[in-house]
C-alpha cells in the first residue's frame, strides 16, 4: 500500500515517512537519477548506496531531483532517511538516458538577480506576468519571483505554481512570503487580515527589503496599484513595494536585513498597469 502511494504519479496522494525509517529503493538497472516530490516541503535526510552516503533536502526544493551519478554512484539499491518526519507524493527512478519532459531540475535561488518579480500569490505570476518571464528567461536575464503570500494550507497550489514556472523556463527556485492568503477588496481590508495572522505592515516591509537587498536586482516589477481586479493583498503588496525600494537603501531600516546584505538602489521599478510612460511588451514575439 505504502509503494503503490509513491508510485501512482497522483500529487493528491502521500505517505508519511517517520524519522530514521529506512526506505529501500531497488531496481533491475543501475540507477542514475533519483526524483522525489514531497507534500508541503523536503526535510534534510541521507541517501546512501554502495557504502556511500550524500545530503538531500538541503535546498528545501518541493519537487527535488538527485543526479546519482553526480552524487554518488550508479546503483541497484539506494537507502533513504530523513532527519525528521516527512510527506513524500511520489518517488521516480530513472535509468541511464534521457529523463522525462515532467522532471524539473531547480537550482537554488539567485545570487543576484537582474529582474526580481513580487507576485502576490502563486498563479498571479501567469496571470499578469506570463510573458514577461519567458521574454526576458530568453535573454539569459537572471530572473527572481518572490511570493507577498504564502500557500502553506494549500500544497496543490504549491505544486502548481512550481510546474507553471518551469513550464516557461524560470529554473531559480522562488521565494514563499510570509503572510497568509487571504481576500479583500480594499487596502484597510488587507491591513485587517495581516493583523488577524498576527503580522504587522511593517514585518511585510521587512520582508521586501530583505528581499531586494539580498538579490540585488536591476529592476523590479510589482502589481496594478488597483489591485488588478481590486484584490485587496494585491493592492497592499504594490503599496509596501513603493515604500520598499526606497527603504532597501536606507540603512537606518530593519538592521537585521542590513547587515546580512547592506543597503542596494534599484536602478527601475515597474508597474503592471501603470498609467504613466507606458511601455507595451512585444508578447508576439515566440
Amino acid at each position: 500500500a505504502i509503494s503503490k502511494k509513491v508510485r501512482d504519479s497522483k500529487e493528491s496522494t502521500y505517505i508519511t515517512i517517520d524519522k530514521d525509517s529506512k526506505i529501500t529503493i531497488t531496481s533491475e538497472e543501475d540507477i542514475y537519477g533519483l526524483y522525489i516530490i514531497y507534500e508541503y516541503s523536503s526535510k534534510t535526510g541521507t541517501l546512501s548506496c554502495n557504502g556511500n552516503n550524500t545530503k538531500i533536502g538541503q535546498n528545501h526544493f518541493l519537487h527535488e531531483y538527485v543526479n546519482i551519478e553526480n552524487e554518488l554512484s550508479p546503483s541497484r539499491e539506494l537507502i533513504l532517511t530523513y532527519d525528521e518526519n516527512v510527506k513524500i507524493v511520489d518517488i521516480y527512478v530513472f535509468n541511464n538516458g534521457d529523463l522525462p519532459e515532467f522532471v524539473e531540475i531547480w537550482e537554488p535561488s539567485c545570487e543576484v538577480a537582474d529582474l526580481l518579480l513580487f507576485s502576490t500569490h502563486s498563479d498571479d505570476e501567469q496571470l499578469f506576468f506570463l510573458g514577461l518571464l519567458p521574454t526576458y528567461v530568453a535573454r539569459d536575464a537572471y530572473v527572481q519571483v518572490v511570493y507577498f503570500a504564502h500557500h502553506n494550507d494549500n500544497p496543490k497550489r504549491l505544486h502548481e505554481q512550481l510546474h507553471g514556472l518551469y513550464e516557461i523556463g524560470i529554473r531559480n527556485y522562488p521565494i514563499m512570503g510570509i503572510i497568509p492568503d487571504a481576500y479583500s477588496t480594499t487596502l484597510n481590508g488587507a491591513i485587517s487580515n495581516l493583523k488577524t495572522a498576527n503580522i504587522t505592515e511593517e514585518d511585510a516591509l521587512k520582508f521586501q527589503v530583505e528581499m531586494i537587498r539580498k538579490f540585488k536586482p536591476k529592476v523590479v516589477v510589482g502589481h496594478d496599484e488597483k489591485g488588478e481586479y481590486s484584490h485587496g493583498q494585491h493592492i497592499l503588496n504594490t503599496y509596501l513595494l513603493k515604500q520598499a525600494i526606497h527603504k532597501a537603501n536606507d540603512s537606518s531600516f530593519d538592521e537585521n536585513s542590513y547587515n546580512k546584505y547592506g543597503n542596494w538602489q534599484i536602478s527601475k521599478l515597474y508597474l503592471h498597469l501603470y498609467e504613466q510612460n507606458q511601455i507595451i511588451m512585444d508578447y508576439d514575439t515566440p
